[in-house]
């Protein structure tokens, strides 16, 4: 459920209109499901989720940029596949989260729309069983 409020906002946010209700969404969804998986262990989840986190709370009033809206699209598609492979050794996604989480992480600096370009290996990530998970 968070995951899907916080794709419904990424969707409907535009890249240079300023939105609040729908950063302030993502914010704290974010904010919210990084603090169920600390309480599940899930540290992966949890760093990508605080990265998302950062990311938009210098953001809730003002525009995200399109690099923003992309690094965070896929940061939500590879929680999906990282709740997907629960159970299972995933060393190739977690290497993938983490460049993700690290590409994230740039955006936490206020003013800094464009943070660079997202990792190569973070922008092809696999999202196999993200319908499973809607």
């Amino acid at each position: 459920m968070l995951l899907a409020r916080i794709d419904a906002s990424l969707s409907s946010l535009e890249p240079e209109r300023a939105d609040p209700d729908l950063t302030e969404t993502v914010f704290r969804s974010a904010h919210t499901l990084k603090g169920a998986a600390a309480a599940l262990a899930l540290d992966d989840i949890r760093d990508l989720a605080l990265a998302l986190e950062r990311a938009f709370a210098s953001r809730t009033g003002g525009s995200v940029g399109e690099a923003l809206l992309q690094a965070a699209t896929t940061a939500t598609l590879l929680m999906r596949e990282m709740l997907c492979e629960l159970g299972r050794s995933s060393d190739p996604l977690r290497a993938v989260a983490s460049q993700a989480r690290d590409h994230l992480t740039r955006f936490a600096a206020p003013g800094d729309l464009e943070a660079g370009t997202l990792p190569e290996a973070a922008s092809g990530a696999s999202v196999r069983c993200q319908e499973a998970l809607r």
